[in-house]
């Protein structure tokens, strides 16, 4: 048995009915484990990838932590698909992790008593802090552009995400011209909405 197989991981793949889940493989689980360079007991392995429903509870709680008008739960649901394709697991190009493929940056901008490299990949804690740092896009921008107030929903809900994939400053910078992001940006906005 590989020695591997002595660490022990946790699958804290906790989700809603209408989202779907990977459960990885153990070639999965195995580079999970070396780039997360976690102190883990052993893992658990699995054979294939496979497609789970996991428990409806991921949301109780998460949701009224700051109030809102436009972070909703199916707001955040699009994020977390576009984000990691519903992948507890993932593991972004530039080290994000988990389900909304937090940074550390961003993690720390948001928590500051669960540490990233400990929680990053606890689906819970995951969304909790994404949904903290969409509210923390949310009030940035709320400050900043002086019409906010009158957007509707959706065009407050673009912002977010374009603040979320290419950084709220960097909108701030470009004076919240939507026109003006990266075209990574734009064509991330087009697949969270469309």
């Amino acid at each position: 048995m590989k020695s591997l197989t002595k660490k022990l991981l946790f699958l804290s793949l906790i989700i809603t009915p209408t989202l779907d889940v990977l459960i990885p493989s153990y070639e999965q689980l195995n580079e999970f484990y070396l780039k997360s360079r976690s102190n883990l007991d052993f893992v658990i392995p699995f054979s294939n990838p496979v497609k789970k429903k996991i428990n409806t509870y991921i949301f109780e709680g998460l949701m009224n932590s700051k109030n809102s008008s436009v972070v909703d739960e199916n707001f955040v649901k699009k994020i977390i698909k576009k984000e990691s394709n519903n992948n507890a697991f993932a593991y972004g190009n530039f080290k994000e992790r988990g389900l909304m493929q937090i940074s550390k940056e961003a993690w720390e901008q948001v928590e500051n008593k669960k540490p990233y490299e400990d929680y990053a990949f606890d689906s819970k804690m995951n969304i909790q802090v994404g949904i903290n740092y969409l509210k923390w896009i949310e009030d940035y921008l709320s400050e900043k552009i002086l019409s906010w107030d009158t957007l509707s929903d959706n065009k407050k809900q673009i912002f977010i995400v374009a603040g979320y994939n290419c950084g709220a400053p960097k909108l701030s910078r470009l004076k919240f011209d939507l026109d003006k992001v990266p075209i990574t940006t734009k064509k991330y906005i087009h697949d969270v909405f469309y």
